[in-house]
């Protein structure tokens, strides 16, 4: 049917298409509406000429139906009339009529049912009929015949209406224990009625009804009831006490089934009576005894003072001890020297103590110096590093003696203070004294400095090789104060006891790039610390700083990593840093060149028998130099920060020929440590017969690039020989890259640090020769080497004092072949260094011992 309707649509479009241009179109007074068309009025100038009009005879009309409108709502219908025209001798008439649509579309809403429930909606459908020359067709679509359609109202459910409701109270349980309220598990539910029908009720509770249990007794005990008992606040009495002393009487009642605590606190339900007790392993009745001392400490010259105490035990107590000595054990202690004559204008000494205790005393530690006096000698160099050239009469050589007395000017004398000065003095005196340092004294001269220097000076002094010029302090003691910054370019000058104590100041204490100049006794302090700098800058010839102390520079505790070292040698040649003090500096103790220069700019550079401590980055240091000699100096306390992995000592870049050399470093982050280089150029790093101890990184992981008690990750080539190292996470620590020839060998690694970090104690990933390495565990290193053995018992008192016991595994042990460092040192610097960290010549024996000391 759809598609017949399909077609008899598309048939009256057609006719549609056909008949409206027609009906529609419109000619001129002067045409005519021939077959759709417009055509020119012909004149008849014949009246009774008889002309039809095409099919239409002349005299007769036709007809047509027309619409009104196109198109009609559901409550209208299509309205149509008929039109005429006629054809009078060949000429059509106008059509009559005003209507112009040849078609009218109607429409009308028809219902699918003529009610419908509650709650639903009505369903309709739009139908539409097309009328044409007076016929209309049928009804398209036609599904629903329904004129009207009703919507029923709502069922109600018995007497409740729709969407009214009823409640109930139902419960969880159809019971609850005694005491319980019903009340407690009740809930109010509802439901709703819609349209005739019941909802769900409301809650999730079941039961209906609900009721109270009785009571449960507890066994034989009804509820309310009670029981009684004794406890006890201990299993037993001491000897001669009362258990009914410590007795407590008890109750619990009875709940609906279930017992209360027992009132009381004692928890023992049986005591009994203790036997005499004894005092630890003395029985009662018997006697402890001890020694005890007059006093706690002794000198040599005394003896410690005893007496034998005793105290009664009676059923587990001690009577007071008898006697009056108070000290468990006595301490006596006397000063040894290492040597009868003094090395280096001083008396090394150690004290040792001896301890007594329960009657006993123990040996002297530690032992290693034997001579009870001293007397001073000539200054001895550090082991490796050569003498100076000048001063001729040595580094000791003595201050000029003022003048007596100095109570007028004096040739050749100048004294320099701020009190009651005046620069129209030529040369000043105490009490009558010139206010600023001469500008060109004569060689020989003596500038004596007194209080407060506060000028900044630039002095370019020049003395000569037997007549230098001094600039000394009026009073060693209280030294004057130097708080400007100082640059010095002459020859032959020595500095002795002065303190240059600077306050935030941006530049460096001291620059000197003069030549055979030397600075003894001289403190050097800067706390400014938000800039580069250094307490001393040395960037001359022939320099030597003895007995200085540089502290202070910055803040050494600060986060922030400004390179301000204690002294930084920037260039020059010939230098010695020896015998002197370095710490609490932002930086550096000291740190010898750097990137920015090339080797061959430094040369020759000793530091020796220093001691440098608690500095921010390592405690010495050195980059691109040649012959950099580090001998017998000791570093402790430095711990990791932004500016350093906590190593005590080592260098990185491109130094050629670096010796560390019997040195001690201990409770540092780091021992040794050789970083990278930069251009490969560098090398030999040698490190000879030093004692490492007490290394433990505190960066919570095991990186060999960074730390270890030997470490290195140059490419210059490593030896390190008859080196001591105890108590490291990691002995030797060598990353991927490390290069050059690798030796490692003779060395003592005893006890690894466990405090923290588990590592690897040979934490090495490159090619590397090692033989008679004397270990505590021989599998730390499980590849051939020619000895290894038990470390743990080589030391007199390990992690105090590292000399060899006389039964020692590394006694005689060592390569029997020497190893050629030895003889590269001395061929190249006419120096011998087979000697251990005390100075005492290797081999005592036929073979050398393992480690730094050779017994």
């Amino acid at each position: 049917m759809k598609y017949f309707n399909l077609v008899y649509l598309l048939f009256i479009l057609s006719l549609l298409g056909a008949c409206i241009p027609e009906a529609r179109k419109k000619c001129t007074d002067d045409q005519v509406l021939v077959n759709g068309i417009c055509e020119p009025k012909i004149p008849n100038p014949d009246p009774d000429q008889n002309l039809d009009c095409g099919a239409l005879l002349n005299h007769q009309e036709e007809t047509r139906i027309m619409y009104q409108n196109s198109s009609v709502g559901s409550s209208d219908s299509c309205l149509e009339e008929v039109q005429k025209r006629s054809c009078e001798n060949g000429q059509l008439s106008t059509w009559s009529g005003s209507f112009q649509f040849a078609s009218c579309s109607n429409e009308r809403v028809r219902y699918a049912a003529s009610s419908v429930a509650a709650g639903l909606a009505c369903q309709t459908e739009v139908q539409r009929q097309i009328c044409q020359n007076g016929i209309c067709g049928t009804w398209s679509p036609n599904n629903f015949g329904y004129t009207s359609c009703q919507v029923q109202g709502y069922a109600s459910c018995g007497n409740i209406p729709h969407n009214g409701t009823e409640s109930r109270i139902a419960y969880s349980a159809a019971s609850v224990p005694y005491g319980q309220l019903c009340s407690a598990i009740g809930q109010n539910q509802t439901r709703t009625c819609n349209n005739g029908s019941w909802s769900s009720w409301s809650g999730s509770y079941q039961y209906l009804s609900c009721s109270v249990q009785g009571a449960a007794s507890c066994g034989s005990v009804p509820h309310n009831g009670t029981e009684s008992r004794v406890a006890y606040s201990a299993a037993s009495v001491a000897y001669g006490q009362l258990c009914s002393a410590i007795g407590q009487n008890q109750t619990r009642t009875c709940n609906n089934g279930s017992w209360s605590s027992w009132s009381g606190s004692y928890q023992y339900l049986s005591c009994s009576v203790q036997g005499a007790a004894s005092c630890g392993s003395i029985a009662s009745g018997g006697y402890e005894i001890r020694t005890m001392y007059q006093a706690a400490v002794a000198s040599e010259s005394q003896s410690c003072v005893s007496e034998t105490q005793n105290r009664l035990c009676t059923n587990g107590q001690f009577s007071a001890w008898s006697g009056s000595y108070t000290q468990t054990e006595c301490v006596i202690s006397r000063i040894r020297y290492e040597s009868a004559t003094a090395i280096n204008g001083m008396c090394n000494e150690e004290t040792q103590q001896m301890i007594c205790s329960s009657g006993v005393c123990g040996v002297w530690n530690p032992n290693r110096y034997t001579n009870s006096s001293c007397h001073v000698g000539a200054w001895i160099p550090p082991i490796g590093i050569p003498s100076p050239s000048w001063p001729n009469q040595g580094i000791d050589i003595a201050r000029p003696s003022f003048p007596t007395p100095w109570t007028a000017d004096q040739s050749g004398w100048y004294y320099v203070s701020a009190t009651g000065c005046s620069d129209s003095r030529t040369y000043g005196h105490p009490g009558s004294s010139r206010c600023s340092l001469p500008s060109a004294p004569l060689a020989g001269s003596v500038i004596v400095l007194n209080g407060i220097i506060s000028k900044s000076q630039a002095l370019n002094y020049n003395g000569t090789t037997n007549a230098p010029i001094w600039i000394i302090g009026y009073d060693p003691e209280s030294k004057p104060q130097l708080t400007g910054a100082w640059s010095v370019n002459g020859s032959y000058l020595i500095f002795d006891s002065l303190h240059w104590n600077a306050t935030n100041l941006s530049d460096i204490n001291l620059i000197d790039e003069g030549n055979h100049n030397m600075y003894r006794n001289c403190l050097f302090r800067n706390t400014q610390g938000t800039s580069y700098g250094a307490g001393i800058g040395a960037g001359g010839n022939y320099l030597v700083f003895y007995r200085i102390t540089v502290y202070d520079q910055g803040n050494w505790q600060a986060s922030t990593d400004v390179d301000r070292h204690g002294v930084k040698v920037y260039a020059g040649s010939n230098m010695w840093f020896v015998d002197s003090s370095f710490y609490h500096n932002q930086g550096d103790g000291i740190q010898v060149g750097d990137a920015n220069n090339t080797a061959a700019q430094i040369n020759k550079i000793y530091i020796g028998r220093n001691t440098s401590y608690e500095n921010l980055q390592s405690g010495l240091w050195t980059k691109n130099a040649t012959d950099v000699i580090m001998s017998q100096n000791i570093v402790y306390g430095i711990n990791y920060s932004n500016g350093g992995d906590g190593q005590g000592m080592g260098g990185q870049y491109d130094p050629k020929h670096v010796w560390f050399i019997n040195n001690i470093i201990h409770n540092t982050k780091a021992g040794i440590k050789i970083s990278g280089a930069d251009f490969g150029s560098g090398g030999p790093w040698y490190a000879i017969g030093n004692l490492i101890y007490n290394i433990e990184s505190d960066q919570g992981t095991c990186n060999n690039y960074n730390v270890g008690a030997l470490a290195y990750r140059n490419n210059g080539g490593f030896t390190a020989i008859f080196n001591t190292v105890f108590n490291a996470d990691v002995f030797v620590a060598m990353p991927s890259g490390a290069g050059g020839n690798i030796r490692i060998a003779n060395n003592i690694f005893s006890v690894k640090d466990s405090s923290s970090n588990n590592c690897t104690p040979m934490s090495v990933d490159v090619s590397w020769a090692h033989d008679y390495n004397l270990v505590s565990d021989a599998s730390w290193i499980t590849d051939a080497h020619k000895q290894s053995g038990s470390a743990a018992s080589t030391f007199i008192n390990p992690g105090i004092d590292f000399t060899l016991l006389q039964n020692s595994s590394a006694k005689d042990k060592a390569n029997s072949n020497e190893e050629a460092a030895f003889a590269a040192f001395q061929s190249r610097y006419g120096i011998d260094i087979r000697k251990d960290i005390n100075g005492r010549s290797r081999p005592q024996n036929l073979w050398w011992d393992i480690g730094a000391y050779e017994f």
